[in-house]
């Protein structure tokens, strides 16, 4: 049987039969939508939830089939794939999960997703995914916390249309990378703000720039710098997390919310970063080589009463303080 086309019942009854694809408590405790609930209330919920062992390129599900059930990643990881060539791949990764959304109506996947590695998926079906809200207030609480940020990552889930269409592709997006631009940002910093004062957590952000990119666009033209942005977007967007917010915010310019981070550990995503994009060399499309490339990053962490002007103030005086001291390097304000 082809195991894209399996049903949730399919699925159930393979998991029974292999004692080896069943999860264990070490790695319910790392998944961000069972955060802090008690495992002995939920266990009990869980027994029967099928465990899926998948191979590496295998599909989970393909675009423009019906989302059925909550899929929980307990080792390995995830690729939702770009729907258009502007728009870069996303990585799900162990302890992150899919499927939210479909838990509310019947929703239809707008990417293909399968795994780049050996990967391991706890799949909950609707009935299962209520009970455990129900039971623990923190699962309900982690649930509606990640649907507000499923439903702004693009591509993930395209059931609701409204929320594709509400604000329109080309106001609300950068055309050359597919991310969202500084419009949007704008306008949805301040809820993220409001969300991190109301539970007390932490919210880092991140600024990066492409180190001389005028010197390489006066070089090699606008083109070129457009396919230098897109390739540099794309692996930004592999480096974080689906929750993290990846905007493009300027020619040569990227923002990065990150949910419960302090400016510590935004410091350290910043240098994983920077060394990333220093590791990889660009692959640019029509050329032979790969580009060797650096960035600057600016790290800052909400602050209180600060609102999102002086937050991304803030942001950009530490993305200044890199640059000045030479570039290449994460600055921290």
């Amino acid at each position: 049987m082809d195991q894209s086309k399996k049903t949730f019942e399919d699925m159930r009854r393979e998991a029974r039969v292999s004692a080896s694809a069943r999860w264990s408590r070490k790695e319910l405790a790392q998944i961000a939508l069972l955060k802090d609930a008690h495992q002995e209330t939920i266990a009990p919920l869980l027994h029967d939830c099928p465990v899926r062992s998948l191979a590496s390129g295998e599909v989970l599900l393909r675009a423009g089939e019906p989302c059925q059930a909550l899929y929980m990643v307990l080792s390995g990881r995830l690729r939702m794939e770009g729907s258009s060539s502007t728009i870069p791949d996303m990585f799900v990764r162990a302890g992150d999960s899919i499927g939210e959304l479909s838990l509310l109506k019947d929703a239809v996947i707008a990417s293909t997703i399968s795994a780049t590695e050996p990967t391991r998926l706890l799949i909950i079906d609707r009935h299962v995914a209520w009970g455990l809200i129900r039971a623990s207030h923190e699962i309900a609480r982690n649930w509606l916390s990640l649907l507000a940020e499923r439903t702004r990552v693009r591509g993930l889930i395209a059931g609701n249309e409204e929320l594709k269409t509400s604000h329109g592709h080309h106001t609300s997006h950068d055309e050359r990378t597919g991310l969202y631009n500084r419009h949007w940002l704008e306008s949805t910093l301040p809820r993220q703000i409001a969300r991190s004062t109301a539970s007390h957590a932490p919210l880092g952000l991140l600024l990066v720039e492409i180190d001389g990119f005028a010197d390489y666009v006066a070089r090699s033209g606008p083109a070129a710098g457009d396919k230098v942005c897109h390739a540099v977007a794309q692996l930004l967007v592999n480096n974080f997390r689906p929750t993290d917010l990846v905007v493009c915010y300027g020619a040569a310019q990227f923002a990065v919310v990150l949910p419960d981070t302090n400016v510590a550990n935004a410091c350290v995503v910043g240098e994983r970063v920077r060394h990333a994009v220093n590791r990889a060399g660009v692959i640019i499309p029509g050329e032979s080589a790969s580009l060797s490339l650096t960035v600057s990053v600016g790290a800052t962490e909400l602050q209180p009463s600060v609102d999102a002007p002086a937050f991304l103030a803030a942001a950009e005086a530490a993305l200044q303080m890199a640059k000045t001291s030479g570039g290449n390097r994460v600055g921290m304000q």
